[in-house]
């Protein structure tokens, strides 16, 4: 995988406990993530985390780690991975259209049931996730279009808040 441009990766080299292997990939993408460690820090976090609330596992052993030890996901971004971490919980565009799309779901389910106090939550909640995100997903189609859903699914006082989504979802 290194031959053909992977910069670094981690693998099982025997099979793993669930509860402990669980914390050492917490562990890992928290530090790579939303501590912005080096690739060689996080996963040597990942496993004295992992060790010392498990050590009579060797889960934590099990991990091998190829690549560059210095690595980062993105040294030079000016978006903190841990200010939008802090704003919606995630760190990556996937994260947030799942959210969104969850989010979708919960209205569909609860049908016409959804009070105004509530629309109004989840539409504030929307808006907040969409302004934490990075200049560069501000105009994917993806993730407006989904947002725009959970403003049409809020209903008709959440109309043009869709329409705006849309449209800037297709301009895209």
């Amino acid at each position: 995988m290194l031959n053909i441009g992977v910069r670094a990766v981690v693998v099982a080299g025997w099979a793993v406990e669930d509860a402990p292997a669980s914390l050492f990939a917490e562990t890992f993408y928290e530090g790579l993530l939303a501590d912005n460690l080096s690739f060689g820090e996080a996963v040597f976090k990942a496993r004295r985390t992992t060790w010392q609330e498990y050590p009579a596992s060797i889960t934590w052993g099990a991990y091998q780690a190829y690549g560059d030890p210095a690595w980062r996901i993105d040294p030079k971004s000016e978006v903190s991975p841990a200010r939008l971490q802090s704003a919606w919980g995630g760190v990556s565009p996937e994260e947030l259209l799942d959210r969104l799309e969850s989010e979708k779901q919960v209205i569909q389910r609860s049908g016409e049931t959804i009070s105004r106090a509530e629309a109004r939550r989840v539409a504030d909640k929307v808006q907040q996730w969409l302004a934490a995100t990075p200049p560069e997903w501000e105009s994917r189609p993806d993730i407006l279009s989904t947002a725009a859903g959970v403003f049409a699914d809020l209903g008709p006082g959440y109309f043009e808040r869709s329409r705006e989504q849309y449209e800037r979802a297709i301009a895209s």
